[in-house]
C-alpha cells in the first residue's frame, strides 16, 4: 500500500447500537472529494488537511443530521467538508473565512442581490452529488445575532426533501450565504431519514385531518390530560407530511427515532393545561400516535401518566419442581 504523507488521518471508534458497516471510502478519496467540492464552488484550500472517520456529531450530542456515516475533512484555511462514506455525496460544508474579511461587530451594510445568493446556493447544492427529491426553494434575509451585526447578516436558501411529492417534516437542505460578501458560509443536507421504499405511499394516506384530531384528543385524554386546546397559529405544515416515528411518549427526554421507513402523518399541536404544549404525529393509515415533541416554550414538565408497559411475568414454579439453574 502506498504511504499517504500529505494529510492526517484520525480514526475514531464509538459505541454503536447496531452492527458497524464496512468502510467504503479511503481517507485519500475523502480528501480528494473534499478538495474537488471546494474547487467546484470556487473556494481555494491549502495546507495539510485532517480526515476523520466517522465524523462525530456537531456539538457532541443530538440527533444525526445524515442517515449514513461520514468522513470529516478539515482544511487549515478554515473549510470543513463532510462526505458520506457509502456514496461519496457531500453532506455538509462550512467555512468561517468571511469573518476575517469584515468587521463582524459593525452595523450591517447593504445585502447582495437575492439572485446572486440563490445562484451561489444552487451551485453549492449541485456540486454535492445528492439525488434526493427536493421541493421548490425558499429564500429569506435574516440576522443570526441581535441586535443586527454585519457578521450575522445572511441570505438563507432552503429546499424541503420530498418522497413521491410528499414533504418530509424534518429533512431539508439549507445554504447560508453571507449577505454582504456573497461567501457561502454553510451548506448542509439535513437528511436523518434513509431513502424510502419505492412502493406507493398514497394508499397509506387514509385518515382525514378531522379524524386525526379525534384520535389525538382521545390519546391525550387517555394519558390523563385535560383542558386541551388545538393550536393553529403556528408555522407547522397543514397537510400530510412524512415523519420518522419516535419514542417521545415513552420518554419525554428522548426523541429517539425508531428505525424503519418514514410514515405519512398529520401534525397536531395541543396546549395542555396552562403551560404545556405538545406536538403529536398521527399516522394516516392506522390513526395511531407514532411520535411527538415537547413544544412548551421552556420544555415544561411532562404532566401525563406513562402509557402502560407490558412486562413478562415468569410462571410460578409448580410444587415440588426444581428451580431453574442460572
Amino acid at each position: 500500500m502506498r504511504a499517504i504523507q500529505w494529510f492526517t488521518v484520525v480514526a475514531l471508534v464509538f459505541g454503536l447500537t447496531g452492527p458497524a458497516t464496512a468502510q467504503r471510502t479511503t481517507a485519500e478519496d475523502a480528501v480528494r472529494r473534499a478538495e474537488d467540492y471546494c474547487r467546484r464552488i470556487g473556494v481555494t484550500v491549502s495546507g495539510q488537511p485532517t480526515a476523520t472517520f466517522p465524523a462525530a456529531l456537531r456539538g457532541g450530542s443530538g440527533p444525526q443530521r445524515y442517515f449514513q456515516e461520514r468522513w470529516r475533512v478539515r482544511f487549515p484555511s478554515g473549510a470543513i467538508v463532510e462526505i458520506a462514506d457509502a456514496t461519496g455525496v457531500i453532506t455538509e460544508y462550512s467555512h468561517d473565512s468571511v469573518f476575517g474579511r469584515i468587521d463582524a461587530n459593525a452595523a450591517p451594510g447593504p445585502a447582495i442581490p437575492v439572485e446572486q445568493a440563490l445562484k451561489t446556493a444552487e451551485t453549492a447544492l449541485a456540486a454535492t452529488g445528492q439525488a434526493m427529491e427536493l421541493g421548490p426553494h425558499t429564500v429569506r434575509e435574516s440576522f443570526s445575532v441581535l441586535p443586527p451585526r454585519a457578521g450575522g447578516h445572511f441570505w438563507t436558501v432552503s429546499w424541503g426533501r420530498l418522497h413521491q411529492g410528499v414533504p418530509f417534516y424534518e429533512d431539508h437542505v439549507t445554504a447560508m450565504i453571507h449577505a454582504e460578501t456573497g461567501d457561502l458560509r454553510v451548506l448542509a443536507l439535513i437528511f436523518p431519514s434513509p431513502p424510502q421504499p419505492n412502493s406507493s405511499i398514497k394508499p397509506l394516506m387514509l385518515l382525514k385531518r378531522d379524524q386525526s384530531r379525534v384520535r389525538a384528543e382521545s390519546f391525550l385524554k387517555g394519558l390523563g390530560a385535560d383542558r386541551l386546546e388545538l393550536l393553529t397559529d403556528h408555522p407547522l405544515p397543514t397537510g400530510v407530511v412524512l415523519v420518522q416515528p419516535n419514542r417521545f411518549w415513552e420518554d419525554e427526554n428522548s426523541n429517539r427515532r425508531i428505525p424503519g421507513p418514514v410514515r405519512p402523518a398529520w401534525l397536531l399541536l395541543y396546549k395542555v393545561g396552562d403551560k404545556n404544549a405538545y406536538l403529536l404525529y398521527i399516522d394516516t393509515q392506522s390513526g395511531a400516535v407514532i411520535g411527538g415533541q415537547n413544544a412548551s416554550p421552556l420544555g415544561g414538565p411532562f404532566p401525563f401518566k406513562r402509557p402502560a408497559k407490558s412486562k413478562a411475568v415468569p410462571p410460578k414454579a409448580k410444587k415440588g419442581s426444581s428451580k431453574a439453574v442460572k
